[in-house]
């Protein structure tokens, strides 16, 4: 800088070049500041991307998961009725279906009685693994039944009290299923 404080041409001269190289120092300034911000924006879309990529190839593997499990339990039913083994093929029907719902109704509203289905699903699996340990019994309102619910609330409760409430019962142990409309 050349700090020039006379009031000459040389003097004008000084300030205008002072001016100038505060004017471009501060331009530069402004675009390093603007490629800065591009590369953070850059380094930022090449992540969204990655998440991109492998929200869409976990995604897929979702897909394949379930569908390797319901061929699979496929299979179990055909072998079981060619062995003419009809319990244990409505055991896998039940068990696939039980499934299917699980993984088809993520985080939907359902009706009551779709819920109920789902969970005769699940007490017949219970059934099968238990014996008759325990009893379900089931009091139903009918006028409830299109009513709608969060999906899948019904068997957590009853996986609860198999599991917790009735953990040391080894017989007579009852689970009474209550839904009444208001």
């Amino acid at each position: 800088m050349f700090k020039n404080e006379t009031h000459n041409e040389i003097g004008n001269i000084c300030r205008a070049f002072d001016s100038m190289i505060i004017s471009i120092r501060e331009y530069i300034g402004t675009i390093w500041e603007k490629a800065l911000k591009e590369n953070e924006l850059r380094e930022k879309e090449i992540e969204m991307r990655a998440l991109y990529t492998d929200a869409h190839l976990k995604a897929l593997q979702d897909q394949i998961q379930p569908h390797f499990l319901f061929n699979t339990l496929n299979t179990g039913v055909q072998l079981a009725m060619m062995e003419g083994a009809d319990k244990t093929c409505y055991f896998l029907e039940q068990v696939a279906d039980f499934l299917r719902y699980n993984i088809q109704h993520p985080g939907s509203d359902a009706t009551i009685n779709e819920e109920l289905g789902m969970l005769d699903n699940y007490i017949y699996i219970m059934k099968v693994r238990f014996g008759e340990r325990y009893e379900f019994v089931k009091e139903i309102d009918e006028s409830a039944l299109n009513a709608q619910m969060p999906n899948t609330i019904l068997q957590p409760l009853v996986e609860n009290c198999i599991k917790h409430g009735l953990k040391d019962v080894t017989q007579n142990g009852r689970i009474t299923i209550c839904v009444k409309d208001k």
